[in-house]
């Protein structure tokens, strides 16, 4: 029986597994060809002396192999836990973040001119001062109206 033919880059583990348990079966099979065939002449010998190690190095390939294996597996399970435990701490970082946040919306723009920061933390705290807790321009850490219109949520009129 043909060798398969070799795969181009790099092999997965599961093709590995079966290129090992290929060679396996072959020089088991050689073997099993060779044990029934007298060996007569010192060459014949050392050729099954010689498959016997080839087969005793094949095995221990495929056992370290299938250690490797397991230890990538668990080391990877243990990635996989990593990154979604870093995803929820930044999930919570981003809502920390957020504690002190509050959109306003429908805050009506100047007619004319620019609009100063301290006129716009004015509105702001009159706005939020209307919902019966007194808010002042002090108690305000940061105001600044959105950048892109597309960004605005919409309130109902």
């Amino acid at each position: 029986e043909p060798a398969p033919a070799p795969t181009v880059g790099t092999p997965s583990s599961t093709n590995v597994t079966q290129r090992i348990g290929s060679v396996t079966s072959m020089l088991d099979r050689l073997g099993q060809t060779l044990d029934a065939l007298p060996a007569v002449t010192e060459f014949e010998k050392g050729i099954k002396d010689y498959l016997g190690y080839l087969h005793c190095q094949v095995t221990e390939i495929k056992l370290e192999q299938a250690k490797l294996r397991e230890e990538m597996l668990v080391r990877n399970h243990q990635v996989r836990n990593s990154v979604a435990d870093l995803e929820v701490n930044v999930a919570k970082n981003e809502q920390y973040t957020r504690r002190d946040t509050v959109t306003v919306v429908g805050l009506p723009k100047p007619e004319e001119g620019a609009e100063s920061q301290g006129d716009l933390c004015s509105k702001v705290a009159e706005v939020l001062s209307a919902s019966g807790e007194t808010v002042t321009v002090q108690d305000l850490s940061a105001v600044h109206r959105n950048a892109n219109q597309s960004r605005v949520i919409r309130g109902e009129p």
